[in-house]
């Protein structure tokens, strides 16, 4: 059977899971296993990040989003790693992350993030918090679109800034979409941290290969999200669509 046909099988069979939350260990992990059109709305970008991997090529054959969420489907986190150079420092305002989604208009609710701040972080082994909580966030279209999923933009304001040392540091973002109430939460919205290929405006030092991906949901404990054994199985995910907000120095 073609690999077109077998993804095809697997979108209805992600869509058939989706009316029922019980059935949600066979939930799609990547943005490329659920798809739906969208019509492209407004652009919004990372201009204001002082480190950002870069935006999804939607045209590239190895673009792809993983997994980093706190919905009804599913519980999960995407950690990107970041370099201040020996002798500089940050301080870090907010996280930003482009997402592949089901929509943006209604669907963060709450309108709030976990996100956490890291060090030290190896495959199975999720180092050590630097910082880390749960805090109000805002949605916008980016304008792009993949695998008929519509890309947002969220951003997340820290309650307490967070002082960064030159060194590398992981971090993660996990928007929410938890309440039954809403109809596009009760439809099935996902949160798929987009990769990006091309690293177009990108800025800073984001590090390509080395990031990870943590959910006791889909059975990751630190998994490498790159490479033929990793959380994406060889297709992209090699550096995500993520930035850093704040002052350097």
């Amino acid at each position: 059977m073609s690999k077109k046909m077998l993804c095809l099988l697997a979108l209805v069979v992600a869509f058939a899971s989706l009316s029922f939350a019980q059935n949600t260990k066979n939930s799609p992990k990547t943005a490329r296993d659920l798809g739906l059109a969208n019509v492209p709305p407004p652009t919004i970008t990372c201009s204001n990040c002082f480190a950002y991997g870069g935006d999804l090529d939607p045209n590239d054959p190895n673009a792809n989003g993983l997994a980093s969420e706190n919905d009804l489907i599913a519980q999960a986190e995407v950690v990107q790693s970041f370099t201040i150079p020996a002798g500089k420092n940050a301080t870090l305002y907010r996280i930003a992350g482009n997402y592949l989604t089901l929509g943006c208009q209604g669907g963060l609710d709450p309108k709030q993030a976990d996100w956490d701040v890291r060090q030290g972080v190896s495959s199975g082994n999720g180092g050590t918090v630097v910082a880390s909580g749960t805090d109000k966030a805002v949605i916008a279209p980016t304008g792009r679109t993949a695998f008929g999923l519509i890309e947002c933009h969220v951003e997340t304001k820290l309650s307490n800034t967070v002082s960064m040392n030159g060194g590398t540091y992981y971090v993660g973002m996990s928007p929410y979409c938890t309440n039954s109430n809403n109809s596009l939460c009760a439809a099935g919205q996902r949160f798929f941290l987009s990769d990006t290929t091309s690293g177009t405006n990108g800025r800073g030092l984001v590090n390509t290969d080395d990031s990870f991906f943590n959910s006791s949901f889909f059975g990751a404990n630190w998994q490498p999200t790159w490479g033929s054994s990793g959380a994406c199985g060889g297709v992209g995910c090699d550096k995500f669509s993520m930035g850093l907000i704040g002052s350097t120095k």
